[in-house]
């Protein structure tokens, strides 16, 4: 399965990407913006999520780091970027449920 996802075959007719549809949910990610080292951007937000719905997942649960100095998030930092994000996904149209 992560074979076709993470190969390098540049091949006119390589399959189609892997569906993860059944999985549904993202368990591991780093979606909110400028928090860690995941997105840096609420653009970078969106174009993963879009990679994320055209791999046929509905949602994920946004995994940000707390590391005292090295990321020094707080429930409130991590809640202001979420609400950022969601109410980009809105204005977007994307249907994703995203928690964090």
């Amino acid at each position: 399965m992560f074979g076709k996802l993470f190969a390098n075959n540049k091949s006119k007719d390589s399959a189609a990407p892997t569906d993860f549809s059944v999985l549904g949910i993202d368990m591991h990610s780093h979606l909110v913006p400028g928090i860690d080292d995941g997105a840096k951007t609420l653009e970078e937000s969106l174009t993963l999520i879009r990679g994320l719905i055209k791999l046929g997942y509905s949602g994920a649960i946004t995994t940000p780091h707390v590391m005292g100095d090295y990321y020094p998030n707080t429930g409130a930092t991590i809640q202001d970027g979420w609400e950022e994000l969601q109410r980009a996904l809105r204005k977007e149209g994307l249907s994703f449920r995203l928690e964090a």
